[in-house]
């Protein structure tokens, strides 16, 4: 038993170093916890293994098993080198060195409450999300003269808001009814699909959806050549064009993934600075570091990786949060970005032309504290997600919380002193057990066509549009053309 002891103490204390030391991890995220948790269980695992056969063997002796112990510990951390050495040592020494047994068993004992004492002392990191580096703004229209009295352009779309969401009293939306009380609105507008791919291609490239036969984020999938061929020219590139300068900020990976190489039409045409907010996967990325950097791990991927990686995610992954925290406080993210370029481009004289997406009231809902158990009165699980009992209540904080952060965004607009348009929608909205059924994507009932549509900005009068506007609308997007469409009180015919 004390060779057991002995070399739990020898695996743990090398696997720990190696997390202290950061071998094989480079990513943004340290996730400590979850490396430290993981690493004392690989030398509870390597120690029993190594000491079961340093006893077996006959070779008992203490230090012998220590280094073995730390050899295992070692070898499948990128120090395979320095393990297969210690290993070697530890096989080979006809003279055990001196080592005060009471102490190291005491040691190795005590070793074994680390995995508990880690998971209960130390605090999951889940809210810290490894952003990639946002692209530098570009200036594509610095010799092009600035369009004269033009005011700025924001675009504010937000993936899969229901029109009703923003008149709800259950769902305190302050700054969205703020801005809809000094501009045009409408009860709803209707999206031409129920899918974000072919929604964004009628509002960014002017795709008219019934022509080119798209009905989902599934092909066909129209080309740019087919845009010049029907005389259309993306919202961007207008702005471009008029001497704007053009940014956007994307949220929804659908938005910033598409194949550079297929031919298909892009949505950044037209967008000097075109970012997609791209997150490191550090959840996959922590368990390729499991089973290519313990011994633990690599058993485990030998027979079967499910036998370790699906309760070591169980057990991390505290109500759920862990495997979907990019969607926590997401709208917090998407903000900031925005800010860091409004602000730049708010010191050019030029107009510009920004879009914000958001995705925060797209599932899986990951509601922030603030706004928790404000509507959904249990605590979030798995099956509440996205079809569960409480999505509708999952979804409403999810809004709230939206509001919150667009009004961040519509106060430095405001506090800018710049005249600013300001475009509100969505690209199709969403079901909560209406005809049977919930989400979006495969049915044609109006839960899931109906948007908010909200426009103010100089020259647009508060008024509710008398007709339902498209989101095609949307195309017709200038200072001129909104203010006529402000006082007919009508919708736009592009």
């Amino acid at each position: 038993m004390k060779c057991i002891l002995a070399a739990v103490a020898g695996a743990t204390l090398a696997s720990i170093l190696l997390v202290l030391l950061g071998v094989g991890w480079d990513l943004m995220d340290p996730m400590l916890r979850e490396r430290s948790f993981l690493a004392s269980l690989n030398g509870l695992f390597v120690g029993w293994l190594v000491g079961v056969l340093v006893h077996f063997l006959g070779k008992k002796s203490l230090s012998r098993a220590l280094l073995i112990g730390a050899a295992g510990g070692f070898a499948f951390a990128s120090w395979f080198v320095a393990g297969f050495a210690l290993a070697v040592m530890g096989a080979a020494i006809k003279r055990p060195f001196a080592i005060k047994a009471k102490p190291l068993a005491m040691a190795g004992l005590a070793l074994h409450l680390l995995p508990a004492i880690i998971y209960f002392g130390m605090q999951p990191n889940w809210e810290v999300v490894p952003l990639l580096p946002a692209p530098e703004l570009s200036n594509a229209t610095a010799d092009t003269a600035p369009a004269d009295d033009s005011p700025d352009v924001v675009l504010i779309v937000c993936d899969t808001l229901r029109a009703d969401a923003i008149f709800d009293p259950e769902i305190p939306t302050p700054n969205l009814d703020a801005l809809r009380a000094r501009g045009a609105w409408a009860p709803f507008a209707e999206a031409p699909t129920n899918q974000t791919l072919p929604s964004y291609l009628v509002l960014l490239a002017g795709f008219d959806i019934e022509k080119v036969g798209m009905r989902g984020n599934d092909p066909p999938w129209p080309t740019g050549e087919l845009l010049k061929k029907q005389d259309n020219q993306p919202l961007a590139s207008r702005f471009l064009e008029a001497g704007y300068r053009t940014a956007a900020v994307m949220t929804n990976p659908l938005l910033y993934q598409i194949k550079q190489d297929s031919g298909y039409q892009e949505f950044e045409e037209g967008f000097e600075t075109w970012h997609g907010l791209t997150y490191e996967d550090s959840v996959s990325a922590y368990m390729d570091w499991v089973r290519g950097h313990t011994m633990l791990g690599f058993f485990s991927n030998v027979t079967n990786p499910r036998f370790l990686s699906n309760p070591l995610r169980q057990l991390l992954d505290l109500d759920a949060h862990w495997n979907y925290r990019v969607h926590y406080r997401e709208a917090e993210r998407t903000t900031n970005a925005s800010l860091r370029y409004l602000e730049e481009l708010q010191k050019d004289e030029r107009p510009f032309f920004f879009l914000a997406q958001y995705f925060d009231s797209h599932s899986l809902y990951v509601p922030s504290r603030e706004f928790a158990n404000t509507h959904a009165k249990e605590s979030m699980n798995l099956e509440g997600f996205a079809r569960g009992a409480y999505s509708p209540g999952l979804y409403k904080e999810e809004v709230a919380f939206f509001d919150q952060q667009v009004g961040r965004l519509l106060d430095s607009i405001e506090a800018s002193g710049r005249p600013t348009l300001i475009l509100f929608t969505a690209d199709h909205a969403e079901r909560f057990g209406e005809h049977r059924s919930a989400e979006h994507g495969e049915t044609l009932f109006e839960e899931e066509y109906r948007i908010p549509f909200i426009v103010a900005g100089p020259g647009i009068e508060p008024q509710e549009f008398v007709q339902v506007p498209e989101l095609i609308d949307a195309r017709s997007f200038s200072a001129k053309e909104q203010a006529a469409l402000a006082e007919l009180g009508t919708s736009s015919t592009d």
